[in-house]
């Protein structure tokens, strides 16, 4: 059996890009380099000579019911200069500052007195009556009762930390 020849691995090369120029560069002097004189002068030529038409404008019975254009029909009539009915901001500021002294439809509600400190009362009690019980218990051994005195101290810390430091008015 003759050997296959082994084929040629593929390399693959990128090639270069090639960019294709659109603009032409500008050179000094031509004419065509953007300044705010050439702006200036468009801007000019734009206003003497208006385009006779941007586009064709379609005539209404050509739309759709849905976008045809509404008729607006004014219900007061615009007011002169020297009218004296005509609404001005004056008067508008004027409405708004009095009628800000009346209650409003969903006015905050006062704040509640807050019950921190009766909840820290009444939870410090039981930690002492607690303590005081296993006094009683514990009666012979002062370790114990060093111990339980040592813990009514921790308790009144880290309870006034909690209730006064972390915790928010409630």
């Amino acid at each position: 059996m003759a050997e296959e020849p082994k084929p040629e691995p593929l390399r693959l090369a990128a090639e270069p890009r090639r960019y294709d120029s659109v603009d032409t560069p500008s050179r000094p002097g031509d004419g065509t380099a953007i300044s705010v004189r050439l702006i200036h002068a468009k801007n000019w030529s734009a206003q003497q000579h208006p385009p006779a038409s941007v586009g064709e404008a379609v005539p209404p019975a050509a739309l759709p019911p849905g976008f045809a254009p509404r008729s607006i029909e004014a219900v007061n009539p615009a007011p002169g200069a020297d009218d004296a009915g005509a609404i001005t901001v004056d008067q508008i500021l004027r409405q708004n500052r009095a009628g800000s002294g009346e209650p409003a439809l969903l006015a905050p509600l006062p704040a509640r007195p807050s019950r921190r400190r009766q909840d820290f009362l009444i939870i410090l009690a039981g930690a002492c009556v607690s303590a005081a019980i296993d006094t009683l218990v514990f009666h012979g051994n002062p370790a114990v009762q060093v111990m339980l005195l040592v813990a009514i101290g921790f308790v009144t810390i880290v309870l006034t930390w909690f209730i006064y430091g972390m915790m928010d008015k409630y």
